[in-house]
């Protein structure tokens, strides 16, 4: 008999459990989407990222904003708009599989 002693929250599901949950890209998949001329912005902050070039906090603050800059973001009334970036930023504070994925890209705590 084993015993799982739970490592997170009462209720929460671990994220390997949990399906459809990506990790982060590997330097050979970012590589990959380079090489196909892939003008996604994510993976172009991916690539900045893995080569150093911006840092984890920065990567974070570049993809809020790509999300900002969205078609559906972008019309919204400016007061949406900020309440949004608030609760993106928020979440990314608190929520616990937000927070896994800001620190497999090196966000400290």
């Amino acid at each position: 008999m084993s015993i799982k002693i739970p490592t997170g929250p009462p209720g929460a599901v671990p994220t390997s459990e949990v399906s459809g949950v990506q990790t982060t890209p590997e330097s050979a998949e970012i590589d990959a989407a380079a090489s196909t001329g892939s003008t996604d912005p994510v993976m172009e902050i991916a690539r900045e990222l893995a080569a150093g070039k911006i840092s984890p906090g920065q990567a974070v603050d570049r993809l809020i904003a790509q999300t900002m800059d969205s078609d559906m973001v972008s019309c919204a009334p400016q007061n949406m708009r900020e309440a949004l970036e608030e609760t993106l930023r928020a979440m990314i504070e608190t929520d616990p599989h937000l927070q896994s994925l800001a620190r497999a890209m090196g966000v400290e705590e």
